[in-house]
């Protein structure tokens, strides 16, 4: 942990990182809900990504950046998987899983992803 908070990504650290996708979940909250009641589920699951997106490719993205939600979605279709799934053969998931929920497709669309947020 040391080596990860003591390191320099593009000039911040991951707690300057941290305190700036903060800074603009606070500034979305004002802005979006305006002091209403809300669900803060999205909004927190898309900081955190931006985050992780900010050590990993060194950028962000805006909230409402399709990018972004089609991210979630396959992160979200990837841990909905039981572990023991894993262990199975290719052909034997083919039969159990719909195309949607097939796990070798989530991963190869998660791989897509990322390859793309290194360009």
């Amino acid at each position: 942990m040391d080596i990860l908070r003591n390191k320099q990504l593009i000039g911040l650290t991951i707690e300057e990182r941290i305190a700036d996708e903060a800074q603009l979940l606070i500034k979305r909250f004002n802005d979006q809900y305006k002091g209403e009641s809300f669900d803060p589920y999205e909004d927190l699951s898309k900081a955190i990504s931006n985050v992780i997106s900010g050590v990993v490719f060194g950028d962000r993205l805006d909230y409402d950046d399709p990018k972004l939600e089609n991210l979630l979605y396959h992160v979200r279709l990837f841990f909905r998987i039981p572990v023991p799934v894993f262990n199975l053969p290719k052909i034997i998931l083919n039969n159990f899983f719909s195309f949607e929920n097939n796990v070798f497709t989530i991963v190869e669309s998660l791989k897509k992803i990322c390859l793309e947020g290194k360009k």
